[in-house]
């Protein structure tokens, strides 16, 4: 077959699964053979980005404004993409080559949201883009990673040329050996990671208790943690709230679907440095609302936001009372949803 008939061949069906297997074999060929130009397969690379913005509630809390991220690939490119970095990582050559490309197209944000990745395609794009280093933010929700995925992509949290500051993995089934993975990445000297969004991951207490663990070792630079839509119990969330109480924790906003009791007594320490605290889809009742209200106007507590929508326990005269008491102390609640009848 002729270079130009090999070339068209590739290019027309590159996004067809079933020669993906003969596609990576080629791209191994291309290491060793002069004769087949990696070109082949590395002019394939998608190049085009789009404009997102992503939730950064340490962000959001201090000025008010939105974080826009040039995402790459887009969309409709994505397997594209993917399927490329698999034969990318059959030939060092061409991970050289990619990796130059990558660097000249104007992106800060990576994007494989549904994109139904395992744990093998995840070692394949941590090799590929370890050395990419304008890469701020990563988007992996809804994927099929798994503990083996997150261990995958704890790499690059360790990587000493990694500016990943922002990690949504939400919708993984990450579990509690996924959350230990993390947290020694997070405690690594090298991570740089502020935002960390683990929702709906089979987390438990355990998992809650190794990042509780991180969250107070001195190297962890984490600002926000999202773990709502797990299976914390109050067990978990007395880790977590005996956590930000340490003096080296420097978490700014926490996103929990229990322990308000536990969280209420933990914000007026003055050792805790929280900002904002989401407890969405809760059973908090009128007491817990009120409990949570008196510690926030508490002298040493630093929290200035209270989410608390989702609450169908509290009524809405004692949101209304709440919210009075939080006004007073310029300190800004949300409660909205279903209201229990008062």
């Amino acid at each position: 077959m002729k270079e130009s008939e090999l070339t068209e061949f590739v290019s027309q069906n590159i996004e067809d699964g079933k020669w993906q297997l003969v596609f990576q074999f080629l791209a191994g060929l291309m290491n060793d053979k002069e004769n087949l130009p990696s070109e082949i397969i590395t002019d394939l690379l998608p190049v085009e980005t789009e404009k997102e913005t992503v939730d950064d509630y340490e962000l959001l809390s201090e000025s008010e404004t939105d974080r826009e991220v040039t995402m790459w690939p887009t969309a409709g490119k994505r397997y594209l993409a993917m399927t490329l970095f698999k034969c990318f990582n059959e030939s060092d050559r061409m991970q050289s080559i990619v990796q130059r490309k990558l660097q000249q197209i104007n992106f800060n944000g990576l994007n494989f949201i549904s994109s139904d990745l395992t744990a093998v395609d995840c070692s394949s794009l941590v090799n590929v883009i370890m050395d990419v280093q304008q890469i701020s933010h990563l988007e992996l929700t809804d994927n099929n990673l798994g503990p083996l995925g997150c261990f995958e992509i704890c790499k690059l949290l360790k990587c000493r040329k990694s500016q990943l500051s922002w990690l949504n993995l939400e919708e993984n089934q990450l579990k509690d050996e996924g959350a230990k993975y993390l947290a020694d990445a997070i405690t690594s000297n090298n991570c740089q990671l502020l935002t960390l969004h683990l929702s709906n991951n089979n987390i438990r207490d355990t998992g809650a208790q190794h990042l509780a663990d991180a969250i107070t070792n001195s190297n962890c630079q984490l600002r926000t943690l999202n773990l709502r839509d797990n299976n914390i119990t109050d067990t978990g969330a007395q880790h977590l709230a005996n956590a930000i109480t340490n003096n080296n924790c420097q978490l700014r906003t926490l996103l929990e679907n229990t322990g308000a009791q536990h969280l209420a007594d933990a914000i007026t320490n003055n050792n805790c440095q929280l900002r904002e605290l989401h407890l969405f889809n809760n059973n908090i009742t009128d007491t817990g609302a009120q409990h949570l209200a008196y510690a926030i106007t508490n002298s040493n507590c630093q929290l200035r936001e209270l989410h608390l929508r989702g609450n169908g326990n509290i009524t809405e005269a004692v949101s209304n009372e709440v919210e009075k008491m939080m006004a007073c102390k310029n300190k800004y609640l949300t409660a909205a949803g279903n209201f229990a009848k008062s």
